[in-house]
């Protein structure tokens, strides 16, 4: 057990049978078993989530999986660093798949860097034929950096992330009033994360080489998961970057509002006429953007009338 190098946390909840992807990937890594556990938290699924892990948990000795009662990515991100039995912990989206050198590529990360937290890219994978208005960019991070270091002022992605768990307990881990609950869309919680980490002078850096496939589920090829996503992007923004809003940034977001529509709609439109460009994309480059706006005005007028109720 000691000679664990890295724990690996899964968090999922009601995805049994995309779990399965995502856990046989890390059983066939190229690293050896004894160089890394992995957790399971089982965010109170009610599918036959409890099933598929216990046969991984079953077949390989460094698998277990634990229960995280309390409803929340951050709840079941947090009950995982804190059984994580290595001072290493990274995080895997349940619908993500590690390629073969994801455990070696971290842990050479881990002996020749000191990042506090450092992240990678992912790229997609397709369980469904996908429409031809759905591009890949849609569903990868493209590169943050071209070759690793430090990364001063963008963000990793939770699900191709890893942290000292020093750094984690210091900081109390994941906001819990942040990310997702169950199916409700929310984001933002490792971003939050990561402010509080630069304020506490931690340092925090990006691997292009340590990549991960993610899964464009089929939910996603309906355009209006991308306005929901926005919008639910824009709403959560004051708290993840822990900002109070005033009447005149909301003002200024209002005129932002008008005018970013107004370029985009002129920018984006005449590109209809092309053969590989369709209502979908000119929604997604016109009307998202609009609605991240649009949540982040709401909430920011909640906030302010809370404030003086």
């Amino acid at each position: 057990m000691d000679d664990y190098k890295v724990t690996v946390v899964v968090c999922t909840y009601n995805r049994a049978e995309i779990l399965k992807h995502c856990l046989h990937s890390l059983v066939e890594q190229d690293a050896a078993k004894n160089l890394f556990e992995v957790i399971v938290v089982d965010n109170n699924s009610n599918d036959n989530t409890a099933e598929v892990s216990q046969r991984f948990v079953e077949n390989n000795s460094n698998f277990r999986v634990i229960y995280e009662k309390e409803q929340g990515l951050s709840y079941a991100r947090n009950r995982g660093f804190k059984a994580a039995r290595t001072n290493h912990v990274a995080y895997l989206d349940d619908d993500a798949r590690a390629l073969r050198n994801y455990i070696n590529r971290m842990i050479w990360v881990i002996d020749n860097f000191d990042f506090d937290a450092f992240g990678g890219r992912y790229v997609p994978w397709y369980l469904f034929p996908r429409p031809k208005w759905f591009l890949d960019k849609y569903g990868s991070n493209g590169y943050k950096l071209e070759k690793i270091g430090i990364l001063e002022d963008n963000f990793i992605d939770g699900g191709v992330s890893f942290f000292k768990k020093k750094a984690l307990e210091s900081l109390g881990g994941f906001s819990t009033d942040l990310g997702m609950k169950g199916g409700k869309i929310a984001y933002g919680e490792e971003t939050n994360l990561q402010i509080k980490m630069r304020k506490s002078g931690l340092k925090i850096g990006f691997d292009p080489d340590l990549v991960v496939e993610h899964l464009v589920d089929n939910y996603k090829y309906n355009f209006c998961w991308f306005m929901k996503s926005a919008y639910a992007n824009g709403r959560d923004s004051w708290a993840i970057f822990q900002l109070m809003p005033t009447w005149s940034i909301v003002f200024g977001k209002y005129v932002s509002f008008i005018y970013e529509l107004f370029v985009n709609i002129s920018k984006y439109t005449p590109k209809l006429a092309q053969h590989n460009y369709f209502i979908q994309n000119w929604c997604i480059d016109t009307i998202a953007p609009s609605l991240n706006i649009i949540g982040s005005l709401v909430s920011a007028i909640k906030l302010l009338f809370y404030r003086h109720a």
